[in-house]
Protein backbone atom coordinates (compact mmCIF):
# COMPACT_ATOMS: atom_id res chain seq x y z
CA UNK A 1 0.00 0.00 0.00
CA UNK A 2 1.20 3.52 -0.77
CA UNK A 3 2.23 5.33 2.37
CA UNK A 4 0.06 8.44 1.95
CA UNK A 5 1.39 10.04 5.15
CA UNK A 6 4.93 9.71 3.78
CA UNK A 7 3.88 11.20 0.44
CA UNK A 8 2.11 14.15 2.08
CA UNK A 9 5.02 14.77 4.41
CA UNK A 10 7.51 14.76 1.52
CA UNK A 11 5.39 17.26 -0.41
CA UNK A 12 5.25 19.52 2.64
CA UNK A 13 9.00 19.22 3.26
CA UNK A 14 9.88 19.90 -0.38
CA UNK A 15 7.55 22.91 -0.57
CA UNK A 16 9.03 24.46 2.56
CA UNK A 17 12.55 23.61 1.37
CA UNK A 18 12.09 25.22 -2.05
CA UNK A 19 10.62 28.38 -0.50
CA UNK A 20 13.48 28.58 2.01
CA UNK A 21 16.13 28.02 -0.66
CA UNK A 22 14.54 30.66 -2.91
CA UNK A 23 14.82 33.18 -0.07
CA UNK A 24 18.46 32.19 0.48
CA UNK A 25 19.09 32.54 -3.26
CA UNK A 26 17.63 36.05 -3.19
CA UNK A 27 19.81 36.92 -0.19
CA UNK A 28 22.95 35.64 -1.94
CA UNK A 29 22.06 37.46 -5.18
CA UNK A 30 21.51 40.74 -3.34
CA UNK A 31 24.72 40.37 -1.33
CA UNK A 32 22.87 40.14 1.99
CA UNK A 33 23.88 36.55 2.77
CA UNK A 34 27.24 36.13 4.55
CA UNK A 35 28.28 33.32 2.20
CA UNK A 36 28.63 32.51 -1.49
CA UNK A 37 27.72 30.10 -4.24
CA UNK A 38 29.25 26.96 -2.68
CA UNK A 39 27.17 27.35 0.47
CA UNK A 40 24.09 28.16 -1.61
CA UNK A 41 24.22 24.92 -3.58
CA UNK A 42 25.15 22.95 -0.51
CA UNK A 43 21.96 24.16 1.22
CA UNK A 44 19.90 22.99 -1.76
CA UNK A 45 20.77 19.42 -0.73
CA UNK A 46 19.29 19.36 2.81
CA UNK A 47 16.37 21.58 1.84
CA UNK A 48 15.30 19.79 -1.36
CA UNK A 49 17.53 16.95 -2.60
CA UNK A 50 17.75 14.85 0.56
CA UNK A 51 13.98 14.80 1.24
CA UNK A 52 13.41 13.66 -2.35
CA UNK A 53 16.13 11.01 -2.11
CA UNK A 54 14.93 9.70 1.25
CA UNK A 55 11.37 9.44 -0.07
CA UNK A 56 12.59 7.58 -3.15
CA UNK A 57 14.49 5.09 -1.02
CA UNK A 58 11.50 4.60 1.28
CA UNK A 59 9.41 3.59 -1.73
CA UNK A 60 11.26 0.26 -2.05
CA UNK A 61 13.74 0.02 0.87
CA UNK A 62 11.85 1.27 3.92
CA UNK A 63 13.58 1.83 7.22
CA UNK A 64 12.14 0.61 10.49
CA UNK A 65 8.93 2.52 11.33
CA UNK A 66 10.51 4.13 14.40
CA UNK A 67 13.57 5.48 12.54
CA UNK A 68 11.41 6.57 9.60
CA UNK A 69 9.09 8.51 11.90
CA UNK A 70 11.96 10.14 13.79
CA UNK A 71 13.72 11.14 10.58
CA UNK A 72 10.54 12.69 9.16
CA UNK A 73 10.03 14.72 12.31
CA UNK A 74 13.66 15.86 12.41
CA UNK A 75 14.41 16.63 8.75
CA UNK A 76 12.56 19.95 8.10
CA UNK A 77 13.65 21.68 11.30
CA UNK A 78 17.21 20.32 11.01
CA UNK A 79 17.47 21.67 7.44
CA UNK A 80 16.21 25.10 8.51
CA UNK A 81 18.66 25.22 11.42
CA UNK A 82 21.41 24.40 8.94
CA UNK A 83 20.57 27.61 7.08
CA UNK A 84 21.12 29.42 10.38
CA UNK A 85 24.42 27.55 10.80
CA UNK A 86 25.72 29.11 7.59
CA UNK A 87 24.54 32.57 8.62
CA UNK A 88 26.97 32.42 11.54
CA UNK A 89 30.76 32.48 11.26
CA UNK A 90 32.48 29.11 11.72
CA UNK A 91 32.78 28.18 15.36
CA UNK A 92 30.94 26.55 18.22
CA UNK A 93 27.64 28.34 17.53
CA UNK A 94 27.58 27.39 13.85
CA UNK A 95 28.46 23.77 14.68
CA UNK A 96 25.65 23.71 17.26
CA UNK A 97 23.11 24.77 14.63
CA UNK A 98 24.48 22.08 12.26
CA UNK A 99 24.24 19.33 14.88
CA UNK A 100 20.54 18.45 14.27
CA UNK A 101 21.27 17.84 10.58
CA UNK A 102 24.25 15.66 11.49
CA UNK A 103 21.98 13.75 13.89
CA UNK A 104 19.44 13.23 11.10
CA UNK A 105 22.16 11.93 8.74
CA UNK A 106 23.57 9.53 11.34
CA UNK A 107 20.05 8.32 12.15
CA UNK A 108 19.48 7.38 8.50
CA UNK A 109 22.86 5.64 8.33
CA UNK A 110 22.15 3.59 11.47
CA UNK A 111 18.81 2.56 10.02
CA UNK A 112 20.56 1.43 6.83
CA UNK A 113 23.29 -0.73 8.39
CA UNK A 114 21.21 -3.92 8.94
CA UNK A 115 20.46 -4.12 5.21
CA UNK A 116 24.06 -4.28 4.06
CA UNK A 117 24.49 -8.02 4.58
CA UNK A 118 21.34 -9.13 2.74
CA UNK A 119 20.48 -6.84 -0.11
CA UNK A 120 19.60 -6.69 -3.78
CA UNK A 121 21.33 -4.19 -6.08
CA UNK A 122 18.68 -1.45 -5.58
CA UNK A 123 18.63 -1.92 -1.80
CA UNK A 124 22.43 -1.90 -1.69
CA UNK A 125 22.43 1.40 -3.61
CA UNK A 126 19.96 3.12 -1.30
CA UNK A 127 21.73 1.70 1.78
CA UNK A 128 25.06 3.16 0.66
CA UNK A 129 23.28 6.43 -0.14
CA UNK A 130 22.20 6.68 3.50
CA UNK A 131 25.71 5.85 4.69
CA UNK A 132 27.03 8.64 2.45
CA UNK A 133 25.03 11.09 4.54
CA UNK A 134 26.88 10.09 7.71
CA UNK A 135 30.21 10.92 6.03
CA UNK A 136 28.73 14.15 4.72
CA UNK A 137 27.65 15.06 8.26
CA UNK A 138 31.17 14.56 9.62
CA UNK A 139 32.69 16.93 7.04
CA UNK A 140 29.87 19.41 7.54
CA UNK A 141 30.51 19.61 11.29
CA UNK A 142 34.22 20.00 10.62
CA UNK A 143 33.49 22.88 8.26
CA UNK A 144 31.01 24.68 10.52
CA UNK A 145 33.19 24.29 13.61
CA UNK A 146 36.12 25.92 11.84
CA UNK A 147 38.37 23.00 12.82
CA UNK A 148 40.36 21.89 9.77
CA UNK A 149 42.53 18.85 9.18
CA UNK A 150 46.20 19.49 8.44
CA UNK A 151 45.94 18.74 4.72
CA UNK A 152 42.46 20.16 4.13
CA UNK A 153 41.35 23.77 4.38
CA UNK A 154 38.21 25.57 3.26
CA UNK A 155 36.58 25.42 0.80
CA UNK A 156 37.77 21.80 0.37
CA UNK A 157 36.25 20.73 3.70
CA UNK A 158 32.81 22.06 2.76
CA UNK A 159 33.17 20.77 -0.82
CA UNK A 160 33.72 17.28 0.61
CA UNK A 161 30.39 17.59 2.45
CA UNK A 162 28.87 18.73 -0.86
CA UNK A 163 30.47 15.72 -2.58
CA UNK A 164 28.88 13.18 -0.22
CA UNK A 165 25.47 14.87 -0.42
CA UNK A 166 25.36 15.00 -4.22
CA UNK A 167 27.86 12.62 -5.85
CA UNK A 168 27.38 10.23 -2.93
CA UNK A 169 23.82 10.28 -1.61
CA UNK A 170 21.93 11.73 -4.58
CA UNK A 171 23.72 9.71 -7.27
CA UNK A 172 23.37 6.45 -5.31
CA UNK A 173 19.65 7.19 -4.79
CA UNK A 174 19.21 7.78 -8.53
CA UNK A 175 21.13 4.59 -9.32
CA UNK A 176 18.96 2.68 -6.86
CA UNK A 177 15.82 4.03 -8.54
CA UNK A 178 17.10 2.79 -11.91
CA UNK A 179 17.90 -0.67 -10.55
CA UNK A 180 14.53 -0.94 -8.80
CA UNK A 181 12.63 0.09 -11.94
CA UNK A 182 14.45 -2.55 -13.98
CA UNK A 183 13.67 -5.15 -11.29
CA UNK A 184 9.97 -4.25 -11.26
CA UNK A 185 9.85 -4.56 -15.02
CA UNK A 186 11.01 -8.15 -14.65
CA UNK A 187 14.18 -7.50 -16.62
CA UNK A 188 17.64 -8.70 -15.71
CA UNK A 189 20.57 -6.63 -16.92
CA UNK A 190 24.12 -7.22 -15.79
CA UNK A 191 25.14 -4.02 -17.56
CA UNK A 192 22.67 -1.94 -15.52
CA UNK A 193 23.70 -3.68 -12.29
CA UNK A 194 27.38 -3.04 -13.05
CA UNK A 195 26.67 0.61 -13.88
CA UNK A 196 24.69 1.09 -10.67
CA UNK A 197 27.37 -0.49 -8.48
CA UNK A 198 30.04 1.55 -10.25
CA UNK A 199 28.11 4.78 -9.62
CA UNK A 200 27.66 3.90 -5.95
CA UNK A 201 31.30 2.97 -5.25
CA UNK A 202 33.21 5.56 -7.33
CA UNK A 203 32.48 8.54 -5.03
CA UNK A 204 34.38 6.73 -2.26
CA UNK A 205 37.31 6.12 -4.61
CA UNK A 206 37.35 9.81 -5.53
CA UNK A 207 37.32 10.81 -1.86
CA UNK A 208 40.16 8.37 -1.17
CA UNK A 209 42.13 9.98 -3.99
CA UNK A 210 42.01 13.32 -2.16
CA UNK A 211 43.68 11.64 0.82
CA UNK A 212 46.13 9.21 -0.76
CA UNK A 213 46.97 10.01 -4.37
CA UNK A 214 46.37 12.72 -7.01
CA UNK A 215 46.54 9.99 -9.66
CA UNK A 216 43.70 8.04 -8.03
CA UNK A 217 41.74 11.28 -7.70
CA UNK A 218 42.00 12.27 -11.37
CA UNK A 219 41.28 8.72 -12.59
CA UNK A 220 38.21 8.46 -10.35
CA UNK A 221 37.01 11.89 -11.49
CA UNK A 222 37.31 10.89 -15.15
CA UNK A 223 35.54 7.57 -14.52
CA UNK A 224 32.72 9.41 -12.72
CA UNK A 225 32.53 11.84 -15.64
CA UNK A 226 31.80 8.82 -17.85
CA UNK A 227 29.69 6.85 -15.36
CA UNK A 228 27.14 9.52 -14.41
CA UNK A 229 26.15 10.46 -17.99
CA UNK A 230 25.95 6.72 -18.73
CA UNK A 231 23.59 6.39 -15.79
CA UNK A 232 21.53 9.28 -17.15
CA UNK A 233 21.35 7.67 -20.60
CA UNK A 234 20.37 4.32 -19.06
CA UNK A 235 17.50 5.79 -17.05
CA UNK A 236 16.09 7.46 -20.17
CA UNK A 237 16.54 4.24 -22.17
CA UNK A 238 14.75 1.91 -19.71
CA UNK A 239 11.85 4.34 -19.22
CA UNK A 240 11.32 5.09 -22.92
CA UNK A 241 8.19 2.88 -23.12
CA UNK A 242 6.53 4.50 -20.13
CA UNK A 243 2.88 5.39 -20.74
CA UNK A 244 3.38 8.64 -18.84
CA UNK A 245 5.63 11.19 -20.60
CA UNK A 246 6.56 13.06 -17.39
CA UNK A 247 9.44 10.76 -16.33
CA UNK A 248 10.80 10.80 -19.88
CA UNK A 249 10.86 14.61 -19.87
CA UNK A 250 12.62 14.62 -16.49
CA UNK A 251 15.18 12.03 -17.59
CA UNK A 252 15.86 13.87 -20.86
CA UNK A 253 16.65 17.08 -18.95
CA UNK A 254 18.77 15.11 -16.48
CA UNK A 255 20.75 13.45 -19.27
CA UNK A 256 21.56 16.71 -21.05
CA UNK A 257 22.66 18.39 -17.82
CA UNK A 258 24.79 15.40 -16.81
CA UNK A 259 26.89 15.61 -19.98
CA UNK A 260 27.62 19.32 -19.45
CA UNK A 261 28.17 18.93 -15.70
CA UNK A 262 30.53 15.96 -15.94
CA UNK A 263 32.47 17.54 -18.81
CA UNK A 264 33.23 20.48 -16.51
CA UNK A 265 34.14 18.10 -13.68
CA UNK A 266 36.60 16.23 -15.91
CA UNK A 267 38.15 19.47 -17.19
CA UNK A 268 38.58 20.73 -13.63
CA UNK A 269 40.10 17.45 -12.40
CA UNK A 270 42.59 17.23 -15.28
CA UNK A 271 43.51 20.91 -14.93
CA UNK A 272 44.11 20.50 -11.20
CA UNK A 273 46.24 17.40 -11.82
CA UNK A 274 48.35 19.34 -14.35
CA UNK A 275 48.55 22.38 -12.02
CA UNK A 276 46.73 24.41 -14.67
CA UNK A 277 44.03 26.86 -13.60
CA UNK A 278 41.51 26.01 -16.33
CA UNK A 279 38.55 26.49 -13.98
CA UNK A 280 38.66 28.32 -10.66
CA UNK A 281 36.81 26.82 -7.68
CA UNK A 282 34.16 29.63 -7.60
CA UNK A 283 33.47 29.28 -11.33
CA UNK A 284 33.40 25.49 -11.04
CA UNK A 285 31.01 25.75 -8.11
CA UNK A 286 28.63 28.07 -9.94
CA UNK A 287 28.61 26.26 -13.32
CA UNK A 288 29.02 22.62 -12.27
CA UNK A 289 26.96 23.16 -9.11
CA UNK A 290 23.95 24.55 -10.97
CA UNK A 291 24.08 21.89 -13.69
CA UNK A 292 24.54 19.05 -11.23
CA UNK A 293 22.02 20.10 -8.55
CA UNK A 294 19.28 21.67 -10.67
CA UNK A 295 19.93 19.93 -13.99
CA UNK A 296 20.97 16.34 -13.24
CA UNK A 297 19.98 15.46 -9.67
CA UNK A 298 16.64 17.23 -9.22
CA UNK A 299 14.95 15.99 -12.44
CA UNK A 300 16.34 12.45 -12.01
CA UNK A 301 15.03 12.08 -8.44
CA UNK A 302 11.66 13.55 -9.43
CA UNK A 303 11.54 11.27 -12.48
CA UNK A 304 12.09 8.11 -10.43
CA UNK A 305 9.55 9.16 -7.82
CA UNK A 306 6.97 9.55 -10.59
CA UNK A 307 8.01 6.42 -12.50
CA UNK A 308 8.14 4.13 -9.46
CA UNK A 309 4.94 5.67 -8.07
CA UNK A 310 3.15 4.87 -11.30
CA UNK A 311 4.61 1.36 -11.25
CA UNK A 312 3.38 0.86 -7.66
CA UNK A 313 -0.10 2.08 -8.57
CA UNK A 314 -0.11 -0.26 -11.57
CA UNK A 315 0.81 -3.24 -9.39
CA UNK A 316 -1.77 -2.27 -6.74
CA UNK A 317 -4.40 -1.82 -9.43
CA UNK A 318 -3.63 -5.24 -10.89
CA UNK A 319 -3.80 -6.85 -7.44
CA UNK A 320 -7.13 -5.14 -6.72
CA UNK A 321 -8.50 -6.27 -10.06
CA UNK A 322 -7.46 -9.87 -9.38
CA UNK A 323 -9.02 -9.70 -5.90
CA UNK A 324 -12.28 -8.37 -7.30
CA UNK A 325 -12.28 -11.12 -9.89
CA UNK A 326 -11.82 -13.75 -7.18
CA UNK A 327 -14.57 -12.23 -5.01
CA UNK A 328 -16.97 -12.15 -7.94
Amino acid sequence: MLDLDRVRFTRYSITVGILAWTLVLAAVASGRAPFGIIELFFLFAPLVVVPLGVDLGEAYAPMSPRIAQLSRLLQPSAAMLLVAAFWRPPGFGAALFAMPWATFCVLLALGALPRLRRSTVPIFAVTVARLDLALAAAWLLLSRSGQHLTSFQEPIVLLTAVHFHYTGFATASIAGGLAEYVRRQGRSSRLISFLVLFAVILPFVLAAGFVFSPSIKVCAAILLAVCIPSLAVAQLFVSRKSKNPIPIVFFSLSMLASFASMFLAAVYAIGEFRNTDWLSIPRMASMHGALNALGFVLPALAGWLVALGLETKHVLGSDSARSSHIIC
